[in-house]
C-alpha cells in the first residue's frame, strides 16, 4: 500500500513542482481545496514551486486576467478552480448540491423569496461598485431588511456562488472579496453533461491517482452512476483521440485503482501500486491540514493510520490537523508560529524519528519558511 502513496505524491505534483503556471497546475488538478486560505496557499505554492506572495498576485487578478479562482465548487466546499472551468463545473456540480441545500435553507429560514431577494441585491451591488469585501456585502443586505447573522450571511453568498453569479476573487484582510462572474472572459464549455462529467473523471485520476471510483465519488460529490459514466467517457475519449495519457485500472490487495498510463504500471500480480521513480522515499513534506494528499481519497490509509486519522481530525474548531509525511505516511503533525521576523515550526512526531528523517522535516520546514520567505526556527 505504500507504493499508492508514493505514486500519488508524484502525480499530485508534490515530488516535484507542476512545469506550468500557477493557474494551470491548479486546472491539471481539476480544483484544489481552498476552505483554509492560508494552508491552500502553501498547497498551491509546495506543487508550483512559488512562494506565496507570487501565488497570492497569480489570485488575485482583475476579474478581466482571472486565471484560477475561488468558489464553493466540490461537496459544497470551498476549491480553487481554473477560471475557465468554473463555468462547466457548476452546471456540472451545483444543482444537486442547491437541493442538498435545501434542508439547511428550511432550518436557517430562507425562503425561496429571500434567496431570491439577496441574489439580486449582492449582484446589483458588485455591478454598482464593483468587487466587494464580504463584510461589506453582508452590510448591504442588512440594510435591505436581509438579516445574515449566524450563518444566514455566509448561505446567502454561497447561494449566488453556486448559480455561477459570483465568486471569491481575492482575500484582504482575512475577508474573502467577491466579484462577478460575469466580467472574467468566457470559460470552457461541453456539448452535453456527459462530456463534462468525463473532463472531472479524467483530471481527477490522471492526478490524483492511483485511485478508486468510490474516492472519485468523494472527491467531486457525484453520484456512484455519474462517477462511472464519467469514468467510462473519459477512457472512450482518450482511446478515440489515441492520447499519449489514457487510464487505466490496477487491483490492489483486492480493490481496483485507476489511474493514468504516462507512469510505468507493474504487475497487477505483485499485488502492490507501481512506484514513482522522481520520489525519494525519504523526502519529508510538511502538508497544511486540508491538503489534496489525504482529503481527496474516501479511503486514506494508503498515507494514514486510522489512529493517526483521528489526531488528524481531532481539531474542535472544524480545522484538519497539518501532517509531516515521510515515505507517502504520515508521521507527525506540525505547526507554525509567525514571529516579527520569522517563523517558527514545531514538529510533533507520532513516534521517535531517526536522524535521516529529523534532517529530512528540517528540510521540508526551511522549504516552508523560503514559501513565507521568513527565517526558520525550529
Amino acid at each position: 500500500m505504500s507504493q499508492l502513496a508514493i505514486q500519488r505524491l508524484h502525480n499530485q505534483f508534490l515530488a516535484a513542482p507542476h512545469p506550468g503556471s500557477v493557474a494551470e497546475m491548479v486546472a491539471a488538478l481539476g480544483a484544489v481545496q481552498g476552505q483554509d486560505y492560508l494552508g491552500t496557499l502553501w498547497s498551491i505554492g509546495l506543487r508550483s514551486g512559488q512562494t506565496q506572495a507570487q501565488v497570492e498576485e497569480a489570485y488575485a487578478q482583475p476579474a478581466a486576467q482571472a486565471s484560477f479562482v475561488r468558489s464553493w465548487v466540490l461537496r459544497g466546499t470551498l476549491h480553487f478552480v481554473h477560471a475557465a472551468d468554473l463555468g462547466w463545473m457548476l452546471e456540472l456540480l451545483a444543482p444537486r448540491l442547491l437541493s442538498v441545500l435545501e434542508r439547511r435553507y428550511r432550518e436557517l429560514e430562507l425562503d425561496a423569496h429571500t434567496l431570491e431577494h439577496s441574489t439580486r441585491v449582492l449582484v446589483e451591488t458588485i455591478q454598482a461598485e464593483g468587487a466587494l469585501a464580504r463584510k461589506a456585502l453582508l452590510a448591504r443586505l442588512e440594510a435591505v431588511g436581509i438579516l445574515t447573522a449566524g450563518q444566514r450571511g455566509i448561505h446567502l453568498l454561497q447561494h449566488a456562488s453556486l448559480q455561477g453569479l459570483i465568486y471569491q476573487a481575492a482575500v484582504q484582510r482575512n475577508q474573502a472579496v467577491f466579484e462577478l462572474c460575469e466580467r472574467m472572459p468566457p470559460g470552457t464549455s461541453f456539448p452535453h453533461r456527459k462530456a463534462a462529467l468525463g473532463e472531472l473523471a479524467r483530471r481527477y485520476f490522471t492526478t490524483h491517482g492511483p485511485a478508486t471510483v468510490q474516492d472519485f465519488i468523494w472527491w467531486s460529490g457525484l453520484t456512484a452512476a455519474e462517477a462511472r459514466q464519467g469514468l467510462g467517457v473519459a477512457q472512450k475519449a482518450l482511446r478515440a483521440q489515441e492520447a499519449q495519457a489514457g487510464l487505466v485500472s490496477q487491483v490492489v490487495c483486492g480493490i481496483t485503482y485507476w489511474q493514468s498510463t504516462d507512469v510505468s504500471v507493474a504487475d497487477a500480480s505483485a499485488g502492490d501500486a507501481p512506484a514513482a521513480p522522481q520520489v525519494d522515499p525519504q523526502r519529508a513534506f510538511l502538508l497544511p491540514g486540508f491538503d489534496e494528499f489525504l482529503i481527496s481519497y474516501k479511503d486514506r490509509t494508503a498515507s494514514i493510520s486510522p489512529e493517526h486519522q483521528k489526531q488528524w481530525m481531532s481539531n474542535k474548531n472544524g480545522m484538519l490537523i497539518s501532517t509531516v509525511v515521510i515515505g507517502g505516511k504520515v508521521v507527525g503533525a506540525w505547526k507554525r508560529t509567525l514571529e516579527k521576523q520569522a517563523v517558527r515550526v514545531e514538529i510533533q512526531p507520532f513516534a521517535p524519528l531517526s536522524h535521516t528523517q529529523d534532517e529530512a522535516i528540517r528540510a521540508a520546514a526551511q522549504q516552508y519558511a523560503n514559501f513565507l520567505e521568513l527565517p526558520l526556527r525550529i
